[in-house]
């Protein structure tokens, strides 16, 4: 068996991520006009799972949601918690889109 190194070492206490999608939306009322009518965000579906090894970004994931996502990703990764939340090892976040939101649930498993 082979020592390992202080990065594989840190890496080896890193944990798997979940996002869930709990709901996408769209609001009734802006303050502005919209050109045409969008409906809900198409990336996503609702239930849809992800799993989250390694703190990238997977592939085909919305870029503006994951950054809204990822500080919180990280949180939980390195066994971080979220005080407001009676649960732990979780968060519920959405996404910055004012038209169309996505709500995520974020897990540490």
């Amino acid at each position: 068996m082979t020592k390992m190194t202080m990065k594989e070492h840190a890496l080896s206490k890193r944990r798997k991520v979940k996002i869930t999608v709990i709901r996408r939306s769209e609001v009734d009322a802006t303050p502005l006009t919209l050109a045409a009518p969008l409906g809900p965000c198409d990336l996503f579906a609702e239930g849809q799972e992800i799993l989250i090894e390694n703190g990238r970004m997977p592939e085909g994931f919305c870029q503006s949601a994951w950054v809204t996502l990822y500080p919180d990703i990280e949180t939980l990764a390195w066994g971080g918690e979220f005080p407001w939340y009676n649960e732990k090892g979780v968060a519920l976040r959405c996404c910055k889109d004012g038209v169309r939101p996505v709500f995520f649930k974020l897990e540490r498993v």
